[in-house]
């Protein structure tokens, strides 16, 4: 288990942006300060982040969390098979019909591997704030370290 112990003001000086100048905080770093200010106060790991919703594992590049993207990147990929599998075993157990078994589960596979693909998201949306506050933790241990 990972202690985060990066002071607010640690925190703000790795995450600013280049228009976070003159006491003005652009909205992107202002929405991880209040997070980390949630997460102090309440312990609470999940956060909705719409654009980790929207944009998914690409968050992680963005934020140089590339590790993190090959991760996931890698649950996911084992994932899409699985959607295939249950379709196959489908048509194996119940070939009475072939043509019409194509379609009927291709909708259900096709349903699987959207459920796949949202609860993917919604992972991304829930916990990319605490991800990346672990993130910046960990390279500033790194940091005093050196």
């Amino acid at each position: 288990m990972v202690t985060i112990t990066i002071s607010r003001e640690q925190f703000f000086n790795d995450i600013k942006k280049r228009g976070d100048k003159d006491g003005k905080i652009c909205k992107e770093t202002q929405h991880y300060l209040d997070y980390y200010d949630k997460y102090h106060a309440t312990g609470k790991k999940a956060n909705l982040n719409w654009s980790a919703a929207i944009f998914g594992g690409w968050c992680f590049i963005y934020r140089g969390m590339y590790a993190y993207f090959f991760i996931f990147s890698l649950l996911k990929i084992h994932f899409w098979p699985l959607s295939m599998l249950l379709w196959l075993i489908e048509i194996i157990t119940h070939s009475h019909s072939v043509n019409s078994l194509i379609e009927q589960n291709s909708f259900v596979s096709g349903l699987i591997g959207l459920s796949i693909l949202f609860f993917d998201r919604l992972i991304y949306a829930y916990f990319f704030d605490y991800l990346y506050l672990r993130n910046v933790n960990l390279n500033n241990r790194e940091k005093m370290i050196i």
